[in-house]
């Protein structure tokens, strides 16, 4: 006979899984952070430990339910709760960025095929995203932006935090955003974006 204790237990079995899979997650889709060596390696270890968690969970239901458990049911939800969570953590940071930013309004960079070296995309009418880096590390970060008339205005001082890549103003084409050039700045790194997508 099944008792309400042996249900917790199962479930509660299932906490640190599915914590492991909601770390992941929350990295993955950040918009706001660095990534490099250091992340890959944290990305590693966080998806070995899943890893050998929910192998471990599902072998031991298995021998439950084959032993012929009295919570059949509850130990074959845990299971299935389990697999949907740990498959969902799998599906990679391409794809929760793509669910976080969405349909952007515009989309330019400085290296097309190079995305990580200086990027901005216009996430709705009033905050953008900014990806900048190097080929072994890149950092993210969200913001407000402005247009008065053809010139595109980032808040939150992207020049500072990008060290020159990108600037705060932008004189929109249709095809390129140009960088508006100041005396009192150096701005050797600062380039043209190609604009890849414009709606």
């Amino acid at each position: 006979m099944t008792t309400p204790r042996q249900n917790i237990t199962t479930f509660l079995w299932t906490i640190p899984i599915l914590l492991v899979c909601g770390l992941i997650v929350f990295f993955d889709s950040s918009l706001n952070t660095c990534y490099g060596l250091v992340h890959g390696l944290g990305d590693l270890f966080l998806l070995l430990i899943l890893i050998i968690l929910t192998l471990v969970f599902i072998v031991r239901q298995i021998y439950k339910i084959a032993r012929s458990a009295d919570n059949r049911k509850t130990r074959i939800l845990a299971t299935l709760m389990v697999i949907v969570a740990t498959t969902i953590a799998f599906q990679g940071k391409a794809t929760w960025k793509e669910i976080r930013l969405g349909n952007s309004i515009l989309k330019a960079s400085i290296y097309p095929d190079q995305l990580d070296i200086g990027r901005v995309e216009l996430l709705n009418e009033e905050k953008y995203y900014a990806l900048y880096g190097h080929i072994d590390w890149a950092c993210a970060f969200t913001d407000q932006y402005k247009i008065k008339g053809d010139t595109l205005i980032l808040g939150g001082n992207p020049f500072g935090k990008t060290d020159g890549i990108l600037t705060d103003k932008y004189i929109i084409t249709d095809s390129t955003l140009i960088p508006v050039k100041t005396q009192d700045r150096e701005m050797k790194r600062t380039k043209i974006m190609t604009i890849e997508n414009k709606n």
